[in-house]
């Protein structure tokens, strides 16, 4: 949405808290958009469910609308540009085979097509006949979803040819697959099973899709097939997870149907109803034995070499979603801070883009990390610096923080909120987070003081310009709970409105220590002076 496009907004719509991705949905969704050129898969899903999860979730209806009628663009011109370029491929007598190169590239600005109203919208015309073409997928679940949130109809005679061209392509995989079972390549079958279970995840079938990638058997995998595989793992548990949340399954969860010839329904994306996974851990079998994702995630970082830095970053990027989504925060900061600039090349941006892995980053270490962590994992940190430099928003949380500038941080603290709220992966996790750092902001304002007037540190937090939020409200009360739970080490008076410290500076403490160590030091080596001198008097036979 351009600047233009938000003055057309309600008049009790406050501009200033309208989160930052409204301005510009389509940049926003450009970022999670890739073009897997070797076989003409086009990564895409993670824009549709982040612009999907906008607009059912977005606070404005300007913002829904525009983020559902974004979503459907991509999903019906890409499918539409793909079907002309093979229509003009075959007219012209072109052979259409596929590219051998598995590179990847980000769809650029120039690669934008002007539409009748002067905007731009996402297209792969870069895509040459000559080098053939892939028909693209369409998950029709999540296509009416977008339309239901425009109050438009499905385009009958475009989900007609999106079925045709699943079953087409269905069967004809399947094929391959019973090709190479007969024949016995293990390889082969491998190859097949991963075109089968990326098909479906494109189409939206996450349980088709895993019953796939269980039907691969990981001895004997390549390095790269390995951690592809295990990627894979990782995407569908972090899809599967925010199913659960947002009730994005729209079709019914098939029971018992054969590996070999999955049987896929397409009425329910017309009729919907919720049939969101239950909220449990994935187990997969490896070896016949079922094991933890993470397991599998360090089997296959094991296999990886000093070379392979785009590999390992995009490995522990998804090991730090998976621990965030469970809530473990500081084993989320760890696995972030682990991650290079190296990830912008990965096949996993798709999911996550690099500045939210910087944001996710300092907010797991600003509530969970003391300050010396801070100062030795993450300012300390050049592989990482790379990464948090190219962020601005996640660097001057560090930097306010580190620096004591707490009205600061909590000012944008609060302008990020809007953001995160509107985030796939983050939603549930903002409020908590806005609170720990909330309380990691008291406990650490009050170090340096024995006394503290109330009024005073509300006004050094909060200032003004946050003086109407509810932890500005609620600061007395939020400050009582930290002084009942241990947090902040003193006593609170209601009346006076004044905090007491009983614990003082740790500069203070330290010094205090010290020289209560010289104190024993001196008695000890005193004590052990007058023994020697008695006992040396005694040895010569004088009376002390």
């Amino acid at each position: 949405m351009t600047e233009s496009a938000a003055e057309h907004f309600p008049p009790g719509a406050d501009k200033e808290h309208l989160p930052r991705v409204a301005l510009d949905l389509e940049g926003y969704a450009r970022k999670y958009v890739w073009w897997q050129s070797g076989g003409g898969r086009c990564m895409k899903r993670g824009a549709l469910l982040r612009l999907r999860f906008i607009a059912t979730q977005a606070p404005h209806l300007e913002i829904r609308r525009e983020a559902a009628q974004l979503g459907v663009e991509l999903i019906e011109n890409s499918f539409r540009l793909v079907e002309d370029i093979r229509t003009a491929a075959l007219s012209d007598n072109e052979t259409t085979t596929f590219d051998a190169s598995r590179s990847l590239r980000r769809i650029s600005p120039d690669v934008r097509r002007e539409r009748g109203d002067g905007r731009k919208t996402l297209t792969h015309s870069t895509l040459s006949p000559a080098k053939g073409y892939r028909r693209e997928p369409a998950d029709l679940a999540l296509y009416a979803d977008l339309k239901r949130v425009l109050g438009d109809s499905t385009d009958a005679e475009w989900v007609s040819m999106c079925k045709q061209a699943f079953v087409k392509d269905r069967n004809a995989l399947l094929r391959e697959l019973e090709a190479s079972q007969r024949q016995g390549i293990e390889q082969a079958v491998r190859i097949s099973c991963n075109e089968m279970a990326h098909f479906y995840y494109d189409y939206g079938y996450l349980d088709e899709s895993l019953r796939y990638l269980q039907m691969i058997e990981p001895y004997g995998m390549q390095k790269a097939e390995l951690l592809g595989w295990v990627l894979d793992i990782l995407r569908i548990h972090l899809e599967r997870s925010m199913t659960a949340d947002s009730s994005v399954e729209n079709r019914p969860r098939w029971r018992g149907f054969p590996a070999r010839l999955p049987q896929t329904c397409f009425q329910s994306a017309e009729n919907p109803t919720s049939m969101s996974p239950a909220k449990d851990a994935l187990g997969i079998e490896f070896f016949g034995q079922p094991v933890h994702i993470e397991h599998l995630a360090h089997l296959a970082e094991k296999t990886l070499e000093e070379k392979d830095v785009t590999e390992a970053a995009a490995l522990r990027a998804a090991l730090g979603m998976i621990a965030l989504n469970g809530g473990h925060y500081r084993r989320a900061a760890k696995y972030f801070l682990a991650v290079t600039t190296a990830f912008n090349a990965s096949t996993f941006i798709d999911v996550v883009s690099s500045d939210d892995l910087a944001i996710c980053a300092v907010l797991c270490a600003l509530v969970t990390l003391s300050r010396e962590e801070i100062r030795d994992w993450v300012l300390r940190n050049s592989a990482f610096r790379s990464l948090l430099t190219q962020c601005s928003m996640s660097k001057n949380l560090l930097c306010n923080f580190y620096h004591r500038q707490f009205r600061e941080l909590l000012q944008n603290l609060n302008t990020l909120k809007n953001d995160l709220k509107i985030d796939l992966y983050m939603h549930k996790h903002v409020e908590t987070l806005a609170r720990l750092v909330h309380q990691r902001c008291y406990t650490a304002y009050v170090v340096p003081f024995s006394c503290v007037a109330l009024a005073r540190m509300k006004r050094d937090l909060f200032g003004t310009a946050l003086r109407d939020t509810e932890a500005c409200q609620n600061f007395e009360h939020n400050i009582e709970q930290l002084v009942r739970g241990g947090s902040i080490p003193g006593q609170l008076d209601p009346e006076m409105k004044f905090l007491y410290v009983t614990a003082g500076d740790e500069h203070a403490r330290m010094i205090a220590s010290t020289l209560d160590e010289v104190d024993a030091c001196r008695t000890f080596t005193e004590s052990e002076a007058l023994q020697y001198a008695y006992s040396s008097i005694q040895d010569l036979g004088l009376t002390p």
